[in-house]
């Protein structure tokens, strides 16, 4: 999903100053002063006294004096941060939440008159501002009770450096002063933090929340999280190069429709405000509008229908308010949305099928409506979206199998909705889906196997539905997949709930990531595979009220270290739970480990209990033993009915079908033939009234039915028009009725007639209205200057309409341009099947018709084409078989048959196409395509001596690899990856230097009755490339001897064997990828020959030994993974040497060291990976000594992960130097001394919490403006917690406790997530008695 602007912007800094001390006895750095400064100061504030006394009684003489001319005009009390405050500004303290009082009017010396000084500066500026005000002064001149423009204005005229300003400036500064008192003190009630908006000496590009260009415009006005109330002034207006508004999270009450006269304005963001009432119909006015975010406010009524005119909106959230009403139709025009969020609201109606014009929109969240109705086929269309919420609705209709268009969904919710029928296969397309939601509805049918293509997928939910069948083995690829859930158990709605039958399957135990697995309330029968016992990260099983589970409980569950629920009643499991299990089993008072533990183990009366539990949370009754139908099979050749015994009783199996199977009647009359219409009979007749509306055809349909050698000719030229021409509405008809009122008629030959009857009816067949050239189509010009076509003596040669917009279906009469040689329509929306009577075209040589949507299977009339040289029909929808007839087409060269539906065999009859050089059959990862069948046919592809192309991946090919390829000498690229091919490698296809691109990658093989896949996201194609996936167990040693190859990619095989030495020859390789096998041995010291070599992956395997020194080498290294082995020994010095690095991971090894300083100079490296804290099979490295002091020259490094290890001395300063550094992790190590006295700004997550720190919190932890998670609990250290901290407005997590700190925490409180903040988590040792108040803390020690 692409990032928006218009994302949730972070709350900004809070400013806070200090509490409790006496100003006189604190200096400025907030530190007590001596007792003999403190008695200095005191002096001076008893002399500073007494000037104030002297200064008041002048300013009262002078008042008075001033009170006696009339001539005078008396400016009145300005409020706090006006004008008398201070003459540098109100607020000095700096404590942001007050200003001080409101004092009486400006108090300058009285010149001639008794006029102040400030007063004729005010004077001197109202025309000014009232110029260019938005009410021509009217505000201005309020001034009983003073508005809080004429206050702004008064504040505005004390500056000192207002004489300096330009007018521009002086505008500006007006216009925010203006605000700041409009939603502050003119509503009673004060911002959370002024941040300089009462200040002189600022700059107002340094304001709090003000953001500015270079020129000093305003462009952005980030203000959330502080009480800002009331209505936006229109004074913003003359903010004219505003570009943003971020007030989220205040209290404004009225949406301002008066900024559309804001030009430059691209984003709102007034959510969680106080808006209530409708939406005005002046939001349609916003012309320049991108992202319009009110979520969360108390808006009320419709959607106007001019909001939909706002075209450049490409966010629009409107979530939790309580719009009404109905999705307007409109909305599609909002064609460059990517994010709509209107949930929460209580919107009915359908969804509009105008929402598929919005073809950029990723994110649609309409969930927790009243939406009705089916989905529009039209959201299918939708091909961008990440994510689709429409949960908790009433929605009807089926789930239509177009959803698996939408390829990019990450997050699919159709939960909570009323939609019926079956869940289609095609939900295997959404290969990306994180989360896929169909609870709550009333599905049926099956759940398909094409499950087991969700391989990204964490939550899969069909839970409270009505479908049945057995749960599809294909589960088990379904790596990722942590909550899994088919439970069955009915609905107060009365549906009875999901009745899935059959077993739980085995491959259950490969899901790894599972942790919540519900299967309860179905009919599963069998056993509990012991493999669940795989799954390590199990915490809930739900088994419970499945009566046909059978067996005893698995003593392998007990192995289930995070197992805290597991359900067993309601089943006959029989024996007793083992005592493994029991030893697992939690204390009643604990919320960890097996806390729930049911079975059928109620042992009342004495003896019944058919499951016996010493350590069960609950004990159930034994649930009635269902019914056991045995059947008795006949005879073969015996009449007998079928019988079956139900618990002892014998039923006649027959007599039940004949009883409970409706028998279906013949129909009593066959239906009546349709009525047969006499084609000469349509053309003789008078059919003017058909045409009354068409007049501009000007058609003379009298002269066209007396013509009839025209008739006789077009009939027998062409004889599949004869049906079409019996409908005087068909494209062919009025063809011909066109070509007969053409005035040049008389001068065409009867070929020519044939060719302007056919492009007539193939443009009319076509729908021409949208062609992006017609050029000459629509006249009786010569065809020959028709855009597209190409003659040769008044013959058409030639038609290309590439990328022309043509719609419709092919007209057949295309197959009656006798001349044609090229015919490409390529790129266009043509659709319905391919005419038979193409194969009429028998000088045909180029026929392209690929990247359309046309259907059907391929006639067998193509194989008459004979001249065809280039057979293009690949991107289609063409299904059925590959026909053997193109076995025909001895001069082709090109035949692309790719990406469309085909089922078939590949035909031998391929073999006769001699001068082929490119085949491609292959299908594409992204579409249901190609599922071509059969063994390899190698005797007939042998035979392709000039194949220079052989693409046949993505298919389900079988056999093994032929070595009939290797006598291919033109072959430069062939394709096999992800078929079912299997086998070894042929030694020969060693020896195929010609060859340049060989893929094999990713293949399929079947094992022990299920289907295993092995995917690769991506395949490089370098030229002289090697990729193989073919199950194989050695590498063979002739593959060293490829010295030419570039690339060779054999990850996710079986490899057992250890790396040749040989490998060092290979001199060419720019990647080496032989990940995830089973390789072992030392990684040989010939590497270093790789001097290449670019990437290198040998992660997840089983190599042994040191890392070779020699691999400092590779100098053009980007990437080396040796992660996940069994390597020991030290980390090597020489890797300080691959200055190019960007990704170095050697976790999950055995190693033990210190961290050399030379990797200081991979200055290029983004990520470092040292060791993995995650649970390995392989051991874990531990890493000792000091970190380096050269660590800070790594500029580019984004994580730093060190935690739990053998870490001692101090953090280096120098680690303020790593200016890209993200994630900081030196948790549970040796440290000890200071913290840095910087950190790197980007700082997200630092975490160095159970270490021996010492010291105090530095002030500049403020300055680490991006952190989110912050842990320094259990250290050593002391002193206040500095008020810097509540700066930190990103922070989510604050763990202070174990320390010696000391003060009060309560200046983090306005951050804290119950005050409107992000802070979830903040601990203290503030217990009572502790040394640290916290009033907000969300844990104290």
């Amino acid at each position: 999903m692409s990032q928006i602007s218009g994302s949730f912007r972070s709350p900004p800094a809070e400013v806070y100053g200090s509490f409790g001390a006496d100003p006189d006895y604190v200096g400025a750095d907030g530190s007590l002063l001596s007792s003999s400064t403190q008695r200095r100061r005191r002096r001076w504030v008893i002399c500073g006294g007494l000037l104030v006394i002297v200064a008041i009684v002048a300013i009262v003489l002078g008042v008075t004096l001033g009170n006696n001319d009339t001539s005078t005009r008396s400016v009145p009390p300005a409020s706090s941060g006006g004008v008398g405050v201070n003459q540098q500004g109100g607020d000095t303290t700096g404590n942001t939440g007050s200003t001080a009082a409101p004092t009486p009017a400006p108090s300058g010396a009285p010149t001639e008159g008794g006029v102040s000084s400030e007063e004729q500066q005010l004077q001197a500026l109202l025309p000014l501002l009232k110029a260019a005000s938005v009410d021509d002064g009217a505000a201005l001149s309020q001034t009983d009770p003073p508005s809080p423009q004429y206050e702004a204005a008064a504040w505005l005229s004390a500056d000192p450096g207002v004489g300096t300003m330009s007018d521009g400036r002086k505008i500006t500064r007006y216009a925010l002063s203006t605000l700041y008192r409009a939603t502050s003190s003119a509503v009673g009630s004060q911002w959370n933090a002024v941040g300089g908006w009462d200040q002189y000496s600022l700059d107002e590009c340094e304001w709090n929340g003000v953001e500015c260009r270079a020129d000093g415009a305003v462009t952005m006005l980030n203000i959330t999280f502080n009480n800002i109330r009331g209505e936006l002034p229109r004074e913003v207006l003359m903010l004219e190069n505003l570009e943003t508004i971020l007030f989220g999270s205040n209290a404004i009450s009225v949406f301002p429709a008066f900024l559309s006269g804001l030009k430059s304005l691209r984003e709102i963001n007034l959510s969680s405000n106080a808006i209530a009432g409708p939406l005005p119909a002046e939001i349609g006015e916003f012309k320049s509008l991108e992202v319009l975010e009110l979520e969360s406010n108390g808006i009320e009524g419709e959607l106007p229908d001019e909001l939909t005119a706002v075209t450049t909106l490409r966010v629009l959230r409107l979530s939790d308010n309580g719009i009404a009403g109905q999705i307007p139709p409109e909305i599609g025009n909002l064609v460059n949305l990517v994010d709509l969020r209107l949930f929460e609201n209580v919107i009915g109606g359908p969804i509009p099928p105008s929402i598929g014009s919005m073809v950029r929109l990723e994110v649609l969240v309409v969930s927790k409506n009243n939406l009705s109705g089916p989905l529009p086929a039209e959201l299918f269309g939708l091909t961008e979206l990440v994510e689709l919420i429409l949960d908790e609705n009433a929605l009807t209709g089926t789930v239509a199998p177009e959803l698996g268009n939408l390829r990019n969904l990450e997050y699919l919710r159709l939960d909570t909705n009323q939609f019926d029928g079956a869940l289609p296969s095609t939900i295997g397309n959404l290969v990306n889906a994180i989360m896929l939601r169909f609870d709550e509805n009333k599905l049926t049918s099956t759940l398909p196997d094409t499950i087991g293509n969700l391989q990204a997928c964490e939550e899969f939910r069909v839970d409270e539905n009505e479908m049945s069948g057995s749960i599809p083995t294909t589960i088990g690829l379904m790596k990722n997949v942590v909550e899994f859930r088919l439970d069955g158990e009915g609905r107060e709605d009365g549906m009875e709930g999901n009745n899935f039958q059959g077993t739980i399957p085995t491959e259950v135990g490969t899901m790894e990531s599972l942790a919540y697995f519900y299967v309860n309330d179905n009919s599963i029968n069998g056993t509990i595979p012991t493999e669940l016992a795989l799954a390590q990260d199990l915490q809930l099983l739900y088994l419970y009220n499945n009566p046909e589970l059978t067996g005893t409980v698995p003593t392998q569950l007990a192995s289930l270290s995070s197992l805290e629920s597991l359900f067993l009643d309601g089943t006959n499991l029989q024996g007793e739970i083992p005592a493994e299990i029991c030893a697992i089993r939690a204390p009643e008072d604990s919320e960890t480990g097996l806390v729930e533990l049911t079975a059928d183990c109620l042992d009342e009366p004495p003896g019944s209990a058919k499951l016996k539990c010493s350590c069960c949370s609950e004990c159930f009754e034994a649930a009635e033993q269902p019914a056991v139908v045995t059947p008795s099979t006949p005879a073969p050749g015996s009449t007998e009915p079928v019988t079956a015994a139900i618990n002892g009783t014998t039923i006649n199996a027959t007599s039940v079908t004949d009883k409970e199977l409706p028998v279906v009647s013949e129909p009593t009359s066959a239906p009546a033939p349709p009525p047969t219409i006499d084609i000469g009979a349509v053309l003789d007749s008078a059919v003017d009234e058909a045409f009354q509306d068409q007049s501009s055809l000007n058609m003379l349909l009298d002269e066209a039915i007396q013509d009839a050698s025209l008739k006789d000719l077009i009939l027998n030229a062409s004889p599949d028009s004869m049906a079409a021409l019996s409908d005087a509405n068909s494209p062919q008809f009025k063809a011909l009725v066109w070509l007969s009122d053409d005035p040049n008629l008389d001068s065409y030959d009867d070929q020519r007639k044939i060719d302007r009857f056919s492009l007539a009816s193939f443009y009319l067949s076509s729908t021409p209205e949208p062609w992006i050239d017609r050029t000459g189509w629509n006249g009786y010009g010569d065809e020959c200057d028709y855009y597209g076509i190409e003659c040769e003596d008044t013959r058409v040669v030639a038609l290309n309409l590439t990328e022309n917009n043509v719609r419709g279906t092919l007209a057949p009469e295309i197959g009656n341009l006798a001349s044609l040689l090229t015919l490409i329509l390529t790129d266009n929306d043509i659709e319905g099947p391919i005419p038979g009577a193409l194969g009429r075209l028998s000088n045909l040589e180029v026929l392209r018709l690929d990247d359309n949507d046309l259907t059907g299977g391929l006639p067998t009339t193509l194989g008459d084409m004979v001249n065809l040289r280039s057979l293009r029909l690949d991107d289609n929808e063409l299904t059925g078989a590959i026909v053997t007839d193109l076995g025909k087409l001895s001069v082709l060269v090109e035949l692309r048959l790719e990406i469309n539906e085909f089922t078939s065999e590949i035909p031998t009859e391929f073999g006769q196409l001699v001068n082929l050089r490119v085949l491609g059959l292959y299908d594409s990862s992204e579409d249901d395509s190609n599922l071509l069948t059969g063994t390899l046919p190698c005797a007939s592809l042998g035979n392709l001596a000039s194949v220079e192309s052989l693409i046949l991946n993505d298919n389900e090919l079988s056999g093994t690899l032929c070595t009939e390829f290797a006598t291919m000498s033109s072959l430069r690229e062939l394709r096999l990856d992800k078929n079912f091919i299997t086998g070894a490698i042929p030694p020969e296809l060693t020896e195929m230097e010609w060859l340049e691109a060989l893929v094999l990658d990713g293949m399929h093989t079947r094992d022990m009755g299920h289907a295993v896949l092995f995917l690769k996201d991506s395949i490089f194609f370098l030229s002289d490339s090697l990729y193989l996936s073919v199950h194989n167990t050695q590498i063979p040693p002739e593959l060293t001897e490829m010295e030419w190859l570039e690339a060779l990619v054999l990850d996710g095989n079986n490899i057992t064997s250890t790396l040749p030495q040989g490998i060092g020859k290979m001199t060419e390789l720019q990647v080496l990828r032989l990940h995830d096998n089973f390789m072992t041995g030392t990684i040989p010291n010939s590497i270093a020959g790789l001097k290449n070599l670019f990437l290198l992956r040998l992660n997840e395997n089983g190599f042994s030994g040191t890392i070779p020194t020699q691999i400092g080498a590779l100098s053009n290294l980007e990437e080396l993974r040796l992660d996940s082995n069994f390597l020991s020994g030290t980390i090597p010095p020489q890797l300080g040497d691959i200055t190019n690095l960007d990704e170095l991971r050697i976790e999950g090894n055995a190693l033990y060291s210190s961290i050399p300083s030379q990797l200081g100079r991979l200055k290029m490296l983004t990520k470092m990976v040292l060791w993995d804290s995650r649970e390995s099979l392989n051991d874990t490295n531990i890493i000792t000594g000091m970190i380096p002091t050269e660590i800070g020259n790594m500029e580019s490094l984004r994580e730093l992960v060190l935690d739990d290890q053998n870490i001692t001395g101090p953090i280096p300063p120098q680690i303020a130097n790593m200016a890209s550094l993200e994630v900081l992790r030196l948790d549970v190590n040796f440290i000890t001394g200071s913290l840095p006295p910087a950190l790197p700004e980007s700082l997200i997550e630092f975490r160095a919490e159970e270490n021996a720190i010492t010291g105090t919190l530095s002030p500049a932890l403020g300055n680490l403006l991006a952190l989110q998670d912050f842990r320094i609990f259990n250290n050593e250290l002391n002193g206040p917690v500095p008020t810097e901290l509540s700066q930190l407005s990103n922070l989510q997590i604050l763990y202070l406790d174990g320390n010696d700190l000391n003060g009060s925490l309560d200046h983090m409180c306005p951050l804290r997530d119950t005050y409107g903040g992000f802070l979830e988590e903040m601990s203290a040792d503030c217990k009572e008695g502790g040394k640290i108040a916290c009033s907000c803390c969300s844990d104290c020690y």
